[in-house]
This record gives structure tokens, C-alpha cells and sequence, in this order.
């Protein structure tokens, strides 16, 4: 017959067998609990700016407008602007903001104003105004309809020294 006690060893490293497989599927547990909690917090957002910063730089190189993208670092975002100096204040430095939230609205201003106008026309929609007067000019006369959905006639004063083509045209 056996010693009792080695019997007795016998179980408790049996036991311990269990408790090391118990604790190492409840660390297998918590570290995937872990990992899918470092995903959704940490890794997901990144990917996220990961996909916008690309796409629009994709967007810009695409047609050909990189020269009219800025950007600057918004502490850990990045900061994405659609230059428009000019367009409707008269000698002014000016962009629009753009967010992730905002790209579907410069995708659709592209589509419709295509990749000479659809930048202007994404400020215009964005800030519900059209450009000065002066600026037509440098507009598709077939996109000025686009441009006049964004807003009413502006007054004419300093910042928009020159009458919209339509007052001009009116006044003959």
C-alpha cells in the first residue's frame, strides 16, 4: 500500500496542474479581454486617422489640387484646411476646416464643381455664402448656379468690393 503521504503529494500537484490551467485560461481570458479593449481604445482610432489622413491625401493628389491643401498637427490629429484666400473676403488669408466629418461634403463639391471650382464651392456650401463679386470671374460660368445655391447676393463694401456678375449684367 501507499504511503498516505506521498498519496497526498500526489493530489495536491494534481491540484496545482488544475490551478495553473484554471489561471492560465483566466490570463487568456483577460489578456484577450485586454487585447480587445486595446484595440477598441487605442489601435481602431488610429486606424480611423490612419484612413482619413489617406484618403484625403488621395483625394487632393488625385485631382491634382495638393497646392491648395494645409495642414498643421491639432495635437494628436491631424489638421487638414482648404485654402480659399481670397475667394470671399477681398486681400484676406482665409481656408476652411476640414474634418472626417466634412470629406464626403469636398468629395461631393468635387464631383459637382469638378477640380477647377470644387474647392471654392466646398467653402461656399460649408459657409453658406458665395464668393465676392470679383471672383466670379475665375469661376466655370456653367458652376456660378452652384455657387449662387450658397447664399444670398452679398452687399458690396470693403470686403467685397465688386458687384456678382448678375448685378452687373442687370444694370446694362
Amino acid at each position: 500500500m501507499e504511503n498516505p503521504a506521498t498519496w497526498n503529494d500526489d493530489v495536491k500537484a494534481i491540484n496545482e496542474v488544475f490551478r495553473q490551467d484554471t489561471e492560465d485560461a483566466n490570463n487568456r481570458i483577460v489578456g484577450h479581454s485586454l487585447m480587445a479593449k486595446i484595440e477598441q481604445a487605442v489601435v481602431a482610432p488610429l486606424r480611423n486617422k490612419l484612413d482619413y489622413i489617406l484618403k484625403v491625401l488621395a483625394l487632393f493628389d488625385k485631382h491634382d489640387l495638393c497646392w491648395n491643401l494645409m495642414w498643421r498637427p491639432e495635437g494628436n490629429n491631424p489638421g487638414f484646411a482648404v485654402d480659399c484666400s481670397d475667394m470671399f473676403w477681398w486681400g484676406c488669408a482665409d481656408a476652411e476646416c476640414l474634418t472626417p466629418e466634412r470629406l464626403p461634403n469636398l468629395i461631393k463639391a468635387i464631383e459637382d464643381g469638378g477640380e477647377d471650382d470644387g474647392l471654392v464651392l466646398y467653402c461656399a456650401r460649408i459657409r453658406k455664402m458665395r464668393p465676392q463679386g470679383c471672383m466670379y470671374k475665375n469661376i466655370k460660368e456653367e458652376h456660378w448656379h452652384l455657387f449662387d445655391e450658397c447664399g444670398p447676393l452679398r452687399e458690396v463694401g470693403l470686403g467685397n468690393p465688386h458687384k456678382h456678375p448678375s448685378e452687373i449684367n442687370a444694370a446694362k
